[in-house]
């Protein structure tokens, strides 16, 4: 069973010998946004104070589902 902690942590979750709960953590891969992924959108859009429609935009306007691309994107168009 996975437990998601926040949008970043999750971890693997399983009962031992004793029926204590053992747990494995695994990190989620940082540097680009997937769209089919609704909560990396909103964690982005929350981190940067925009909609995900604006994520959405920035991807297709930069090319890219790179995180440092769609955040110097959206902190550009923001500073106009």
């Amino acid at each position: 069973m996975n437990v998601y902690v926040d949008s970043d942590t999750f971890f693997d979750v399983w009962l031992d010998d004793d029926n204590q709960i053992e747990t494995k953590g695994s990190q989620v891969e940082h540097t680009s946004v997937n769209s089919a992924q609704p909560y990396e959108l909103k964690y982005l859009a929350d981190k940067l104070g925009v909609s995900t429609q604006t994520i959405v935009g920035a991807k297709r306007a930069t090319g890219s589902n790179d995180r440092a691309d769609i955040e110097k994107y959206i902190k550009g168009k923001k500073a106009k």
